[in-house]
C-alpha cells in the first residue's frame, strides 16, 4: 500500500467537502484506492451496537453529546470492538508481523486508554503514545509543584498539591516518619480558617523537624543554583528514583528537558514553568494553574515525550494527531460515530468589527445571518475532521483494517455515510525476522546523598527578603524622575507597578514593597528625594552596566550625573538581626561601593563621586567615598 508519505502536512492535499456530503469518499478514498490497488490490503467493518433509542430522539440529542463512545461508557458490558481489534493483532502476529509493525489510530486520548486495556488483557506487548508525554504523568505533576512553590513560596496550592502527593509521603514512609492518615488535610484546612501566613511559614513553624530535611535545603538554593542542578537536588533529597522505578524514564526524560532548555541559554526557574506549561494537556490542578492548554507545535510536543527504543516489539497505540508524518506496516484504524456538537460560542467577521455569537440550531434556522455563521462553522468542522481522516488513512504501508462502531439507535453519521465495508487486495503472509539479541544492561550509579554547592554568602538571607529585594529593584528601576512628595511618589510608583502588571497573586506583594519604597524615598526627612528630582543639566543611569580596567562588569542601581558631582545610589533590603552577620553584610556593601566609586573616578576624570548605601527596609541611609 505504501501511502504513508501522502498524508496531511507531509505535502499532500487538503480534503475537502460540501456540508451534507453523503457521498462515499469519491474525493479522496478512490485515489488513494486505485492508486495502491494491487500494492497492500484493506478491509473496512463497522459493528453495530444497540441503544434503545428511537432516530428521531437521537437526532435531537446529536448536537449535545453525540460519540458513540459516549455509549459504550454508559454500556461497558457490549464492546463488540475489543474483541475485534484483539482479534485482528492476535491474527497479524500470527501472520508474521512483528508487535512493533502494527498501530493501532484513534481519534481521542480515551479512546487509547480503552484499547491500551483492551490488548493489555490478551498480554499484548504495548506502547500507549497518550501517556509518553511525562506532563501527563502525576510524578511530574507533584515536582513542577514543588518548583512553582520555590519559585513564588506564597503559592499556597502549588506548596499543597506536593504536600499531598506521593513523592512527600514514600519519602516519609521510607524514613519511618510517615504521617498519619489524614494529617496534612487536617493541617491545610487549620490553616485555611486560623492562619492569615503562607501555609509554607505555618508549616515550617509546626514541623520543623520535616522543614529541615525536605524543604529547607532547595528552598534555600533557589537563585544560587543552576536549575539542573536544583532539580538533581531534589531527586536526592526525596530519593525519587529508588522509590519510584517504573517512573524512571519520566525522571530521566525531565532532566533531559531540563538539560536542553539550559542549552537555549536560559536558566531562570520560572521561565522554565512556563516554558513547560505550553501545549501541556495533562490534569495537572495547581500544579500547572489548572493545566495550561496553549497549543504547541509538534516540535515543542515531542520535546517532552519519553523516547521509545527502536527495537523495543510493541503495539503503538496513539491519536491520529500524533500518527502525522509516521508511517507503518500496517495500521487498525478505530473509528466512532460522531456528530456535529456546535462550539459554545461563534465567531461573526465584517469589514468593521468583529461579533461573539451564542447560537443554537433553532436560532439559526430562524436569521438568515445567524444561520451563515452556523453553517460555516459546521462547514469548517467537516473539513477538519475529513483533513484527520485522510491523514489516518494514508499512514499504512501494507496494510490498513478499518474498525467502524455505530448505534443501532441513530441515523448513519460521519463517517459512516462516508466509508463503505468491504475488502480491497489479499492478506498476504509476512516473513518472520530473527529477533535482535538484547544487549547487557550496565548497572547505573547514582548518588545517594544529596550533593552541597558553596553558596552566595548571601544565601543565609530567607527568600521573601530576596524576592522583594528583587521587586524593590524593578520598581526603582522604573522611576527616571519623581516629585510632588509624599503623594508624587506613591503617584508614580504605582505607575510602575501597573505598566509591570504582576500577576495576580503576586499583586499584593508588589503593593507592600511599592508603599516601603515611597515611605523611604518620597517621606519629608528622606535624605535622597533630591537625587530623583529633575534638575538642569541632570542625567540619570538605572541599572547601568560599567567596566573596569581589567574587563570586569559591574551593574549598578542608580547613577546620577549631575554638573559638578556624581552619585551612586545603591538599593539595599532586608533584615539582619544576628550582629555578627550584619556587620560583615555591611563590611561587603562598603567594598563593593568603593569598587563602585572607583570605576566611575577612572571614567569621569576629575568630578566628585560619592556613593550611598540606601538600606530601605532599615530606612538608614550611609553616604561613604574613598
Amino acid at each position: 500500500m505504501d501511502s504513508a508519505e501522502s498524508g496531511v502536512g507531509e505535502g499532500g492535499g487538503q480534503c475537502k467537502a460540501g456540508a451534507g456530503s453523503k457521498k462515499p469518499l469519491y474525493e479522496f478514498e478512490q485515489e488513494v484506492i486505485e492508486k495502491n490497488r494491487d500494492k497492500g490490503f484493506v478491509d473496512v467493518v463497522v459493528l453495530e451496537k444497540g441503544g434503545g433509542a428511537g432516530e428521531e430522539e437521537a437526532e435531537a440529542r446529536a448536537e449535545a453529546v453525540d460519540t458513540a463512545e459516549a455509549e459504550a461508557d454508559e454500556a461497558e458490558d457490549e464492546v463488540p470492538e475489543k474483541a475485534e481489534i484483539q482479534r485482528r493483532v492476535g491474527e497479524l502476529h500470527a501472520r508474521g508481523y512483528k508487535y512493533s509493525d502494527i498501530a493501532v489510530l484513534t481519534y481521542r486520548n480515551d479512546s487509547v486508554v480503552k484499547v491500551a486495556s483492551w490488548l493489555n488483557e490478551k498480554d499484548i506487548p504495548l506502547i500507549p503514545y497518550s501517556s509518553l508525554d511525562i506532563r501527563t504523568r502525576k510524578i511530574t505533576g507533584e515536582l513542577m509543584a514543588l518548583l512553582r512553590f520555590l519559585d513564588s513560596p506564597p503559592d499556597d496550592l502549588s506548596f499543597s498539591v506536593f504536600l499531598l502527593g506521593d513523592v512527600l509521603r514514600m519519602k516519609m514512609e521510607q524514613a519511618g516518619v510517615a504521617a498519619p492518615p489524614g494529617q496534612w488535610n487536617d493541617f491545610l484546612f487549620d490553616c485555611r480558617r486560623k492562619e492569615k501566613r503562607p501555609i509554607y511559614v505555618a508549616f515550617r513553624s509546626r514541623y520543623p523537624e520535616l522543614w529541615e530535611r525536605y524543604f529547607d535545603r532547595s528552598f534555600r538554593s533557589v537563585g544560587y543554583y543552576p536549575l539542573y542542578d536544583l532539580v538533581t537536588l531534589i531527586y536526592r533529597v526525596f530519593n525519587v528514583f529508588e522509590l519510584f522505578p517504573d517512573e524512571e524514564a519520566t525522571l530521566a526524560k525531565l532532566m533531559e528537558s531540563i538539560k536542553d532548555f539550559e542549552s537555549m541559554g536560559r536558566n531562570d526557574l520560572r521561565e522554565f514553568l512556563k516554558y513547560a506549561e505550553q501545549g501541556a494537556e495533562g490534569p495537572w490542578g495547581g500544579a500547572w494553574r489548572g493545566g495550561a492548554r496553549a497549543a504547541a507545535g509538534s516540535s515543542q510536543e515531542a520535546a517532552w515525550n519519553i523516547d521509545v527504543p527502536l527495537d523495543i516489539d510493541a503495539v503503538k497505540i496513539m491519536t491520529i494527531h500524533k500518527a502525522k508524518g509516521l508511517g507503518f506496516p500496517v495500521v487498525i484504524l478505530l473509528l466512532y460515530g460522531e456528530g456535529y456538537k456546535p462550539p459554545e460560542f461563534f465567531i461573526g467577521v465584517d469589514d468593521e468589527s468583529v461579533r461573539v455569537y451564542k447560537i443554537n440550531k433553532g436560532l439559526a434556522e430562524a436569521h438568515e445571518e445567524l444561520r451563515r455563521i452556523y453553517e460555516d462553522a459546521r462547514l469548517r468542522d467537516d473539513v477538519n475532521r475529513l483533513n484527520t481522516l485522510y491523514v489516518a488513512l494514508t499512514r499504512a504501508k501494507e496494510e490498513l483494517h478499518i474498525v467502524g462502531v455505530k448505534s443501532t439507535s441513530k441515523k448513519p453519521k460521519y463517517p459512516f455515510d462516508l466509508i463503505e465495508t468491504g475488502q480491497l487486495g489479499e492478506p498476504q503472509p509476512k516473513t518472520v525476522e530473527k529477533a535482535v539479541p538484547a544487549l547487557p544492561e550496565a548497572a547505573m550509579l547514582r548518588f545517594a546523598e544529596p550533593f552541597e554547592i558553596a553558596a552566595n554568602p548571601r544565601s543565609a538571607l530567607n527568600f521573601e527578603n530576596i524576592r522583594r529585594g528583587n521587586l524593590a529593584h524593578e520598581i526603582l528601576a522604573g522611576l527616571e524622575y519623581v516629585g510632588g512628595g509624599s503623594a508624587g511618589w506613591e503617584r508614580e510608583v504605582a505607575g510602575v507597578i501597573q505598566k509591570i502588571r504582576p500577576r495576580e497573586w503576586e499583586q499584593t506583594l508588589y503593593e507592600s514593597v511599592g508603599r516601603a519604597v515611597s515611605a523611604y524615598f518620597g517621606g519629608p526627612d528622606s535624605p535622597l528625594g533630591q537625587y530623583f528630582e529633575e534638575r538642569e543639566g541632570r542625567r540619570v543611569l538605572r541599572e547601568f552596566n560599567y567596566c573596569d580596567a581589567g574587563g570586569n562588569v559591574y551593574r549598578m542601581d542608580r547613577v546620577v550625573l549631575d554638573a559638578d558631582a556624581i552619585t551612586i545610589i545603591d538599593f539595599k533590603t532586608g533584615f539582619v538581626s544576628e550582629k555578627e552577620r550584619r556587620e560583615r553584610r555591611d563590611a561587603e556593601d562598603r567594598q563593593q561601593m568603593r569598587d563602585y566609586i572607583k570605576i566611575i573616578k577612572e571614567i569621569y576624570a576629575g568630578k566628585s563621586v560619592r556613593g550611598i548605601l540606601a538600606r530601605i527596609d532599615e530606612k538608614r541611609t550611609e553616604a561613604m567615598g574613598l
